[in-house]
């Protein structure tokens, strides 16, 4: 059966769990914000009860009461994706600092990031590719600082994140008529976090944030009159979101098992959303409340690591559309301009499984772990202009197998850890019983959502992270 699909957003986030990333297609996005040091990445990238003192910081800054020596880190990152010749790459470096009651860290990072090649351009076309067309240069700072104000009890901690932004990666595929997509923008997050521990069992974790993400689209579309000229359009894409984050842990045996409780708050607001050409939704505002709720488990000795997280994740999300000047209804009503021409209403209902393993023996550590998300959501679009109403259901699979390899040498730890993703891909959509991929000439009206059902180009994306950690004596 025939049904109407409306493209929401794609919302990319660079710091997991205390921000809620909505997606609402299986867009093939890549590894490009993988750029922390972890211990936890090859084991599935566990968070809930597991304590990650290489990564933790990051996410809630006051984590950083569990750095007991400084580190640094150089980490060297490379992924890409399975019909891709070659990889995106990243070079960041950290250093985690502890002195006295004082703990604090950064986060340096280049990326280069090559543009996805589109499946809609034919042989016949040539189309001459700018050095500045071949990749973009990403740049990441992230900063955070705190300080122990009652011994072995609280602790208050900041952090801040900006960076700039020429390239995310799988935004090519969301246009699919264009030439090539030439993107600038800024990413800006602030962070506040207090723990608090009583009596040395129960620890509360309380993190206050905002986010804010301004990134433009220049989209370059090739001119059919005139192949010598360029149509160029800008679509922007405008997110602000505040949140909390609350967590408590109990040690179930001080020696071994821990026991994590969270429950994360997200409010978002959508000023301008892009005009995609494969789902084609109009530049207008939106907002959404996402939650998500979550218990782990996890066990640490000398020798053996073990987790396992499970979180529900429900998300409300409302978007819509106005009119730029009068439109007639199909019973020939008018809409204003200002008035709404479409109404959209999604309600997601996603299940997140974790679990990793960390066997060390004397030099040698391997690292195994899995990670599936389940995706879901429902779809009730109200389109006034053809005074109909709508409803769709859409639901997919994410499987995330990771692995790793450590080696305890002298004076410094040397990690390997890969990552291979399935679930992605190229979306698309069912339509007069053929598929349309975002690679193929396909371009709706404006005001109304194209029918048919989501399909994929299913894609896999493998990660190598190489990190070396070097204790500052």
């Amino acid at each position: 059966m025939r049904r109407l699909f409306n493209f929401s957003f794609l919302i990319i986030s660079i710091c997991s769990g205390q921000l809620i990333s909505i997606k609402s297609v299986p867009l093939a996005a890549g590894s490009q914000f993988s750029i922390y040091p972890s211990e936890s990445f090859g084991m599935g990238n566990i968070s809930i009860a597991f304590n990650d003192t290489y990564k933790d910081p990051y996410n809630n800054p006051v984590t950083g009461r569990n750095i007991h020596k400084s580190i640094i880190f150089c980490l060297p990152t490379f992924y890409t994706q399975s019909e891709q010749k070659y990889f995106n790459k990243s070079f960041p470096l950290s250093l985690l600092l502890r002195r006295n009651s004082w703990f604090a860290g950064f986060c340096l990072a280049l990326q280069q990031v090559n543009n996805q090649p589109l499946n809609n351009r034919d042989s016949w076309q040539i189309i001459p590719e700018t050095l500045s067309g071949h990749s973009g240069r990403n740049q990441y700072l992230h900063l955070f600082a705190g300080k122990e104000i009652r011994k072995n009890t609280t602790n208050l901690a900041w952090s801040f994140l900006m960076s700039e932004l020429n390239a995310v990666d799988g935004i090519d595929y969301l246009y699919s008529n264009s030439a090539r997509v030439e993107l600038h923008g800024n990413i800006y997050d602030y962070r506040v976090g207090l723990s608090h521990c009583i009596e040395s069992l129960h620890t509360f974790e309380l993190l206050l944030l905002h986010h804010r993400s301004n990134i433009t689209h220049k989209v370059i579309y090739p001119s059919w009159l005139d192949w010598s000229m360029d149509n160029a359009i800008e679509n922007k894409d405008r997110t602000n979101t505040w949140g909390g984050h609350l967590k408590y842990l109990y040690p179930i045996n001080k020696n071994y098992w821990q026991l994590g409780c969270i429950v994360t708050i997200n409010y978002k607001t959508h000023p301008k959303i892009p005009n995609y050409d494969l789902m084609n939704i109009p530049r207008d505002p939106g907002n959404s409340y996402a939650y998500n709720f979550g218990i782990g488990i996890a066990k640490s000795i000398d020798s053996l690591k073990f987790g396992i997280d499970m979180i529900y994740e429900p998300i409300w999300s409302h978007t819509w559309a106005v009119a730029t000047n009068n439109l007639h209804t199909n019973s020939d009503k008018i809409i204003n301009p200002g008035e709404k021409t479409v109404n959209n209403d999604f309600q997601f209902n996603n299940v997140h499984l974790r679990t990793g393993l960390y066997s060390q023996g004397r030099v040698i550590g391997i690292q195994l772990g899995l990670a599936v998300s389940s995706i879901n959501y429902r779809l009730r679009q109200n389109d006034f202009v053809l005074e109909r109403k709508r409803k769709a259901e859409e639901n997919w699979f994410e499987w995330n197998f990771t692995w790793g390899l450590v080696l305890k040498l002298s004076g410094f730890d040397l990690y390997y850890q890969g990552q291979v993703l399935y679930g992605l891909g190229i979306p698309g959509i069912e339509m007069q019983n053929r598929l349309m991929y975002a690679g193929e000439d396909f371009k709706s009206d404006l005001v109304v959502a194209p029918a048919g059902d989501l399909t994929l180009q299913d894609t896999a994306i493998l990660t190598h992270r190489i990190m070396i950690a070097v204790p500052i004596e």
